[in-house]
């Protein structure tokens, strides 16, 4: 059960022998430590590769639970590594993570550039409860900055206007999200999504002995009714003014408000009351900075805090020829097209919440020549205008904030090479991911084999079988069998591809039950071979089973696709 997405067990129980007083609940919880996530963490070794992303996300929530509840320091410190090697290592600029809801090679970021299943949103929701838990356990400045990193982008980019949820955010060039209809859609996402809407007030305000620290750029009002201080934030940080804070009922003693000092900050910051400049104090509390500001503070009262901003460049994580421009606290994007958005509102197709409109070329990508930052500027109108080589030659792009880029095609990364010498050399390299793309878009259905959701998602049934993860790729081996179920669309006469990796027995592959190919075990050690054939359907769905008629283990099975028989 462990090797499945059970979910935050361990860290409900936690919460519920805390709660309690109960130590045996605690010895409960202890049962969902899962040791195979878990001792390669306290060991600060980074095995994540290739592990389904959320399920261990939310077993390192439930470390750090059941570290606080009781203190527990290797529990504590593997939570902490666990969030490292994510957030520094595995986290895209909109602050979220994963491709196809697995963590991918920290060295390859082809899987991010192609898939039109980006960071999912449920990880986010559960990588910001860690982080608010490093962060109030702490003050780690780090957790911080993530945690408004990924609400002001990644969450809030999550909900359409007038309604519906983001599954997956497409990091792949010029593609565009799906969002859940109200009466026919809900997957995880759509319940985490729930959850994310209610909770921007969560972490804005905190208090530090006497002190009310507000952390985030997001418009909401504290209410201290044990001290009769009530304060009203009417700003957020998505806009570009300064932070705005009145105080609308305050106690007759003095009261100390810190106001954060981002990361982020480019340059000296403003801080006024009833606009004059006040002095404000700087005050660390953990690693987070603070502007504090005490005094006795009067109904009416205004503080404003300038927090100038600039534009910067991040580097893509596996890859950092292609970049994501920052602006402030706010991933900017790049508005492509409404065209071809198909299934922008998706319906309750198995796969709805994948955007399935046409993948754009990558090499018809605009490329930024030169030092990126170089070729980004502020307009007249206060937008951030980037200078781009296209196909037509020079082009430009107007980037705007990605939370509010809704129902369009998009582009969030863009290669960048030093000088024009070095476009052709880029263009041969997406031309050559292009012609793979290529034969995805003849794919009528496919499962990866080994891989937890994409098993779930095709019906996987079988006898003694393991997954495993080599060299960047998942397999599935058996030495009885394992079968998927695969559509076909309707699609007369489709051609079943099986990819597997040579050594092992003998392997059947067969089609609603009747044996169509036999894989030959050959010499371990080579690359993926494919064998194919052609199937005789007359229904849209096909078991694709693979079994060893002899003594096993059989070959090694990366995965199976159903694809249109071009004659």
């Amino acid at each position: 059960m462990l090797d499945t997405e059970f979910g935050g067990m361990c860290e409900a129980l936690a919460d519920l022998a805390a709660l309690a007083d109960r130590p045996d609940v605690a010895a409960l919880a202890r049962r969902f430590l899962h040791h195979r996530l878990l001792g390669p963490l306290l060991a600060r070794e980074d095995r994540l590769t290739g592990l389904h992303a959320n399920t261990q996300i939310a077993k390192a929530a439930g470390y750090q639970r059941l570290g606080e509840v009781e203190q527990d320091e290797a529990l504590l410190g593997a939570a902490r590594f666990f969030w490292e090697s994510v957030v520094r290592h595995r986290t895209y600029s909109i602050g979220g993570n994963s491709v196809s809801e697995h963590f991918p090679p920290v060295t390859d970021a082809t899987g991010a550039l192609t898939s039109p299943e980006g960071p999912e949103s449920c990880n986010t929701t559960n990588m910001l409860k860690l982080s608010r838990a490093l962060w109030c356990s702490s003050g780690d400045v780090e957790a911080l900055d993530h945690y408004e990193r990924a609400t002001l982008n990644h969450v809030l980019s999550s909900q359409r206007p007038g309604g519906g949820l983001v599954y997956f955010t497409p990091l792949r060039p010029d593609h565009y999200r799906v969002c859940s209809s109200a009466q026919r859609c809900f997957w995880c996402c759509v319940g985490t999504g729930l959850e994310n809407h209610t909770k921007y007030g969560e972490l804005v305000w905190a208090r530090h002995g006497d002190d009310v620290l507000l952390n985030l750029g997001i418009a909401s009002r504290l209410d201290d009714a044990e001290r009769g201080l009530v304060l009203e934030q009417t700003t957020t940080a998505t806009d570009d003014g300064p932070l705005r804070v009145e105080v609308l009922a305050a106690p007759s003693e003095p009261v100390g408000v810190a106001v954060r000092r981002p990361s982020w900050v480019a340059g000296s910051v403003d801080v006024e009351l009833n606009g004059l400049p006040v002095p404000a104090d700087t005050v660390l509390v953990g690693t987070t900075a603070y502007l504090r500001v005490e005094r006795t503070w009067s109904p009416g009262d205004v503080l404003t805090v300038r927090l100038p901003r600039a534009v910067t460049v991040e580097a893509m994580p596996g890859d950092p020829r292609w970049v994501s421009f920052v602006r402030g606290p706010v991933v900017l994007a790049a508005r492509t097209s409404q065209d071809d958005l198909d299934g922008l509102v998706a319906g309750d197709a198995r796969m709805g919440h994948v955007a399935a409109g046409p993948l754009r070329p990558l090499v018809g990508t605009p490329v930024v020549v030169g030092d990126p930052l170089s070729r980004a500027r502020e307009d007249t109108d206060g937008r951030v205008v980037l200078d781009v080589h296209e196909r037509g030659g020079a082009g430009r792009l107007v980037l705007e904030p990605f939370a509010f880029l809704h129902d369009a095609r998009y582009s969030l990364y863009l290669p960048s090479v030093p000088g024009d010498g070095d476009v052709e050399a880029l263009l041969a390299e997406l031309a050559t991911l292009d012609a793979a793309a290529a034969r995805s878009e003849r794919t009528l259905d496919a499962v990866a084999a080994g891989q937890q959701q994409p098993e779930v998602d095709h019906g996987f049934r079988g006898g003694a079988s393991t997954p495993g993860f080599e060299d960047g790729r998942w397999w599935r081996t058996t030495t009885d069998w394992f079968s998927y179920e695969l559509t076909t669309g309707g699609a007369p006469r489709p051609r079943l591809v099986v990819t597997y990796l040579p050594g092992g027995a003998p392997t059947e592959v067969t089609a609603d039950g009747v044996v169509v190919l036999t894989l030959d075990g050959g010499a371990p050690g080579a690359g993926p071979v494919e064998a194919d054939v052609v199937l005789e359907l007359t229904r849209d769905t096909v078991t694709v089973g693979l079994q060893v008629p002899g003594e096993g283990p059989s070959v090694r099975v990366v995965g199976c696709r159903l694809e249109r028989h071009l004659t």
